[in-house]
């Protein structure tokens, strides 16, 4: 029930979505044009993706600069945009940010997070995969959110552990930690990852009294 629920939940936002950008972009609901300022040059329809409650929409607009390079967007301040969030939207990240921790948004995030996937046909797709920075909780969303998918440790991140490990092996060496975390980072790189951590117990063996 919990996948029907969800998509469900799903394809009401995406028609939501739908039926925002129609209005959004209906002339009589925009209003009356604005002329260009004296020095001003009008772009017509130019398009900017709108993150709302509904998730986002294409929104037309007019676009104005004027000699110095300062520009404006008239439709932007009626509708109360901030930045490329709708007041609705803006208005539901300051109050999560307010009442909720960052541990207590996790499960929301799966939530949308596969939300997102669904609405870009994520489920269409042979082939799923996840990428993820190590922390326990991100392989948690995806064990639960996407559980055929294939999880990859991002390489920045595993550099980062790569490093530590020399430090920790290596520590009173300096040198000898930078040269060979840039080795194990390009063994990696090959797909050497078993090679990298046999190496790594030899030597904790090897220091052991």
């Amino acid at each position: 029930m919990d996948f029907l629920e969800s998509s469900l939940r799903c394809v009401l936002l995406k028609d939501g979505a739908h039926l925002l950008e129609d209005l959004l972009n209906d002339p009589l609901y925009q209003g009356q044009e604005q002329e260009a300022r004296p020095g001003e040059k009008r772009y017509r329809y130019r398009a900017k993706i709108v993150e709302t409650l509904f998730g986002e929409v294409r929104l037309l607009r007019d676009y104005y600069v004027a000699a110095d390079g300062s520009s404006r967007v008239p439709l932007a301040e009626r509708l109360g945009l901030i930045e490329v969030y709708s007041p609705g939207l803006a208005k539901m990240m300051v109050r999560i940010a307010a009442q909720e921790s960052f541990e207590e948004g996790r499960e929301d995030f799966g939530a949308l997070l596969r939300c997102e996937a669904f609405a870009r046909r994520g489920t269409c797709a042979q082939k799923t995969v996840y990428l993820g920075d190590g922390a326990a909780w991100v392989w948690e969303v995806a064990r639960i959110n996407f559980p055929q998918a294939i999880c990859i440790l991002d390489f920045y991140h595993a550099g980062e552990h790569i490093s530590l490990l020399a430090e920790a092996l290596y520590c009173t060496d300096a040198p000898r930690v930078q040269a060979q975390a840039k080795i194990w980072r390009e063994m990696l790189l090959e797909d050497k990852l078993h090679e990298v951590l046999a190496h790594a117990r030899r030597d904790l063996k090897a220091a052991l009294p």
